[in-house]
């Protein structure tokens, strides 16, 4: 660290006024494969950035968690015989664990080829299963067999785990179905094979006795006791059951950061593994901080990796839809200069603005504050500055601001010039970003930072009314591990309802907070959208928050309450259990054929608008609605003519008795011939049909009807009264 002189660039070209101001700058170290990031809190002695500026003294963490990006010759064992601990490892993404004086060990580690500290992450937080259509899909309408995700296995890593709780692991034995849980902050062991931390506990005795998971950073919560009775509870008296209700389940309660994540995901494949069942995985939290926010992420990266092998993963796309936290511009010359005010974040640690560029393009950018009108800017910092991180402060009348800045021309994993500024709390004051470049376009987001440094709450960026000053939008807000090629990134929409005004079914609008895409880089994401809003589930009996009840079970004299909640948090596991219900009607899929199952059968409404018909992904609804009905179907045809034969279900008619309109599940996939007589033997109604078909027969007369569905093999009938 050394105090220096630095120059306030206002723009690459314009004229330079020179400002003394008291800071650290850490110089570049060109042999280190670790990112910015991982440097500053090496040189740092791994103390937090408000320890360091603020001039505290916390203790050095004995353990540090990372993720390597490794090659083929890999030298794994030379890391071991050194003390480095290896846990999981996704195609080249390995995580290590060790004490923080080896970390600089794999600067000169073959195959090591970068390096990051794992970064933390936070939670995103009885219509939902007509909406979805899974009711029909668990009832069996139309269908070989109903379906309720018997064989499969969940995965849900979340926090805030009631064990005992009746929803799924309670209330009798046939609705144990936990297999096992991982408690990363449970400290008395024994830790799952091939790790060294955190307690596996296996079996219902076990869960029992630990009753719930280790209070930890969120306290005893309860969102991952939410999330898992929407992907698969049983419900209480018929009522609020989730989608695949027979599935089983593990549960992780992770460290909180990415490459504990990592390791849960390859625990549960094991455990999937030696069980013999398909796998999909529920991750409802988000990250923006240190996420390249375009797929190439190392954790993006892993679960491609995963993916591969057979793993199903599901996302929530992120809250920040009715937030201005984005905001881009397109450079057009070195006097051209993006200016705009940031929201600040009162409680945690403050802010984190983020700024990416296009690869090869270098920018600048500087932070001010504002404090009884007076605006006070710190220096430009330039992508392509030697060194890569500052520490300082600015003083705008009373109020004293610190933060700090890092910055690369080139991120390693895309190339893109990247600069992030971490904004202190303080006493008040507003702050003013500006940026410039000669061309490209840059993207900056503003986002919350907790006191863990995790953060995806989006906070404003703001015109202010100030000529010349920019206002955010809401634009590439889907968030990690939503950006990765192969997760399935989920949208959030009020359930269909029924409107007391007009006495018709309503469908169900976008959820404002539902996050919009496209991806960094072009790609499209959500993908698809399921319910998100009040959606009711299992509340933990465990937790210290308070929730509205609106039902509980009793059981052993313990009342496990049920509460409504919202997010897209809720919109993925209802996801993940129509997943469930597919894997289970076809086990063979593919995770390709998975995606392209949902996307391809996703309705589209009045509120969705015709995005299948037009051929092009929208940026909040992705291909639309989940449809676990179609979905089903299709994942059954992909079944072999054999599998299909024994499979089918005899033909079906719904409502039955009907007065104005019929629906008709045909129990075939392929087309068939129907006729429909009445009593005395004429026929009233002859076609083709798929494996539905919705028929009007208001103008009939009322008494019975038969319908025959023919096939090349087979006549099979079906009664139905028309009142």
């Amino acid at each position: 660290m050394y105090l220096c002189k630095v120059e306030h660039f206002t723009s690459f070209m314009k004229h330079i006024v020179f400002i003394a101001l008291l800071f650290s700058c850490i110089p570049a170290y060109s042999q280190s494969k670790a990112s910015i990031d991982t440097r500053r809190l090496m040189d740092r002695g791994w103390q937090s950035d408000e320890t360091h500026t603020q001039g505290k003294k916390r203790n050095t963490p004995s353990q540090i968690d990372l993720l390597a990006k490794v090659t083929a010759d890999f030298r794994a064992e030379w890391l071991t015989s050194r003390g480095i601990v290896i846990g999981s490892r996704a195609g080249n993404i390995v995580t290590l664990r060790m004490t923080p004086e080896r970390v600089p060990l794999l600067d000169s580690c073959k195959g090591v080829v970068y390096y990051q500290v794992s970064h933390q992450v936070a939670p995103e937080c009885n219509e939902m299963r007509a909406d979805t259509r899974s009711d029909s899909v668990q009832a069996g309408y139309g269908l070989p067999q109903g379906y309720d995700g018997e064989g499969v296995i969940i995965g849900v890593t979340d926090w805030g785990f009631d064990y005992k709780h009746t929803n799924y692991n309670g209330g009798g034995q046939n609705n144990r179905r936990i297999l096992r849980a991982w408690d990363h902050f449970r400290l008395a062991g024994p830790a799952p094979e091939g790790f060294t931390y955190g307690t596996e506990l296996v079996g219902y005795a076990a869960l029992k006795e630990a009753q719930c998971d280790t209070s930890g950073l969120y306290g005893y919560g309860t969102h991952g006791t939410h999330v898992t009775g929407i992907a698969a509870g049983r419900g209480i008296n018929g009522d609020y059951a989730g989608q695949a209700p027979k599935a089983d389940l593990l549960m992780c309660s992770f460290g909180l950061g990415e490459s504990q994540w990592i390791d849960a995901v390859s625990w549960m494949k094991r455990v999937a593994d030696e069980e013999g069942k398909r796998l999909v995985i529920n991750s409802s939290w988000g990250m923006y901080t240190f996420s390249t926010l375009d797929g190439t992420s190392l954790v993006s990266q892993a679960i491609d990796s995963y993916s591969d092998s057979g793993v199903v993963f599901v996302t929530s796309a992120g809250n920040n839809g009715d937030v201005m936290f984005h905001l881009d511009h397109r450079f057009e010359g070195a006097d051209d200069t993006l200016r705009t005010t940031a929201r600040s974040f009162t409680g945690g640690v403050g802010n984190e603005l983020i700024l990416w560029g296009e690869a090869g393009n270098n920018f600048a950018a500087a932070v001010g504050i504002e404090h009884d009108g007076v605006l006070t800017t710190g220096p430009f910092f330039q992508t392509a500055a030697e060194g890569y991180a500052c520490d300082t402060f600015l003083t705008a009348g009373s109020d004293t601001a610190w933060y700090n800045v890092i910055w690369e021309a080139a991120n390693p994993l895309n190339q893109r010039p990247h600069i992030n500024f971490e904004i202190k709390n303080h006493s008040g004051g507003r702050w003013h970003l500006f940026v410039t470049a000669e061309s490209g376009v840059v993207h900056a987001w503003n986002l919350n930072v907790q006191q863990n440094h995790a953060g995806n709450t989006g906070y404003a960026f703001e015109s202010q009314g100030i000529d010349g000053y920019s206002h955010g939008d809401a634009a590439y807000g889907v968030s990690e591990p939503g950006c990765a090629r192969k997760t399935i990134a989920v949208a959030a929409h009020q359930s269909d309802h029924y409107n007391t005004i007009t006495e018709q079914m309503q469908s169900g609008a976008l959820a404002s907070f539902s996050s919009h895409g496209p991806l960094l880089g072009g790609g499209r994401k959500p993908e698809i959208s399921a319910p998100g809003v009040n959606v009711v589930s299992s509340l933990s009996s465990f937790t210290t928050e308070t929730y509205p009840v609106v039902a509980h079970a009793i059981s052993g004299g313990r009342s496990y309450p049920f509460t409504r909640m919202s997010g897209t948090s809720m919109s993925s596991p209802a996801v993940t259990g129509v997943v469930a219900l597919m894997l289970q009607a076809n086990p063979n899929l593919s995770v390709d054929q998975v995606r392209e199952i949902l996307f391809t059968t996703a309705r589209n409404d009045s509120e969705t608008g015709p995005i299948q018909a037009g051929g092009e992904i929208s940026d909040t609804w992705g291909w639309g609605k989940v449809d676990a009905y179609h979905a089903v179907l299709a994942a059954i045809e992909l079944l072999s003519i054999d599998e299909q034969r024994a499979k089918r279900m005899p033909p079906s008619v719904y409502p039955n008795p009907a007065t104005q309109r019929i629906t008709l599940r045909t129990g075939s996939l392929q087309p068939v011939r129907v006729t429909i007589y009445s009593m005395d033997g004429r026929s009233v109604w002859n076609g083709t049909a798929g494996s539905e078909a919705e028929l009007d027969i208001d103008g009939w007369r009322h008494g019975v009807y038969i319908v025959c569905v023919r096939d090349n093999e087979s006549v099979q009938t079906v009664k139905f009264i028309k009142q």
